[in-house]
């Protein structure tokens, strides 16, 4: 195990660092691969055709800006975010290397900055965009040069220059989605990467079981960052203004894509085989568990009055409610993480 990850899960278990148990490579191996194949790399290729279809969206709009086309370059927003954030459960790889999470999903977005940019006579271009500062890239300033502050936008109001800039953040966007794509599933990439865990001195992941840790920390990260920033940071402030996709009200169908890409992982899909295989095995009360609670965030979650940049001052006992579900998901992935694996 990596120092870092000891560090974690001792931190995690309130006591010294401890070896994790030594599941046979047979039983860890096939749940790795079934995840980085039917969970990640389909995620991923969503992702890419959707972005794409977004990059088409956007050009339309920006050839003929009508309110047909703004709800069409809107609709398809919002669809390319609903794998990014699925995905969100597996920050790592790639999309951690290749800076793929600050270039496209930066929160907050700096509006003051933005504006100036726009106002500017800097060019706009792909090559110029790699200059710009990530709190003025992305999904979050699509968003708000699509929606405005107030989520009135209208196709008239989008200036040339606003269009341009739009334009090049969906070809941005594209382009990453076809290389997260290609690089989990071309031969050689990610994929194969964690297939090759514990067999040589040159792996990226000394054992098998570094590998399913990676897989078990990317579940742990995303649960406490949707309790702790997402839903924790509006709720302790009092004011929407800290709702990350507050532009599109998109913000709850975040926490709910979020949640949903964890149970992808831990179920492995509709065929099963997701990291839920070892648990049930090993610890089939917390694999009840942890299902049972995954779910009743989901319900916490749904039962949120959208937006949250409203609900957290009009609504913020619905608010709690569902910090309190994915607070209890997170301690459950701690215990479970900690008792099913480590001694």
């Amino acid at each position: 195990m990596r120092p870092l990850l000891v560090l974690v899960l001792a931190a995690w278990a309130g006591g010294p660092a401890a070896q994790p148990r030594a599941l046979p490579d047979d039983q860890v191996r096939p749940v790795v691969a079934h995840v980085a194949d039917a969970v990640i790399g389909p995620t991923y290729g969503d992702l890419a055709r959707e972005a794409a279809g977004l990059e088409a969206a956007v050009e339309a709009l920006r050839a003929a800006p009508t309110e047909a086309g703004l709800e069409a370059a809107r609709a398809a927003w919002r669809r390319t975010r609903t794998p990014w954030e699925k995905a969100e459960a597996f920050l790592f790889g790639p999309v951690d290397l290749g800076l793929y999470d600050p270039t496209l999903d930066t929160w907050p977005l700096n509006v003051v900055d933005l504006e100036a940019l726009l106002a500017s006579d800097a060019p706009l271009t792909d090559e110029s965009l790699e200059a710009v500062a990530f709190a003025l890239r992305g999904f979050h300033a699509m968003e708000y040069l699509l929606w405005g502050e107030g989520g009135d936008r209208t196709a008239a109001s989008l200036t040339d220059r606003e269009l341009a800039y739009l334009a090049v953040l969906a070809r941005e966007a594209a382009r990453a989605g076809a290389s997260l794509h290609a690089d989990w599933t071309r031969p050689g990439g990610y994929a194969d990467v964690l297939r090759a865990a514990g067999t040589g001195p040159d792996a990226v992941y000394p054992t098998v079981t570094d590998a399913l840790y990676e897989l078990l920390m990317g579940l742990l990260f995303i649960a406490d960052e949707v309790q702790a920033e997402k839903l924790g940071v509006p709720l302790d402030a009092g004011t929407g203004l800290f709702a990350e996709s507050r532009f599109s009200g998109a913000s709850m169908a975040d926490v709910r894509d979020n949640l949903l890409g964890m149970a992808l992982v831990y179920t492995g899909g509709p065929e099963g085989g997701g990291l839920q295989a070892l648990v049930g095995a090993v610890a089939p009360a917390f694999d009840a568990r942890f299902r049972a609670e995954l779910e009743a965030a989901l319900q916490a979650a749904d039962a949120v009055p959208v937006p949250l940049r409203d609900a957290v001052e009009a609504h913020p006992e619905a608010v709690a409610a569902a910090q309190a579900a994915v607070v209890a998901l997170v301690r459950t992935l701690e215990d479970g993480l900690v008792r099913s694996l480590v001694p």
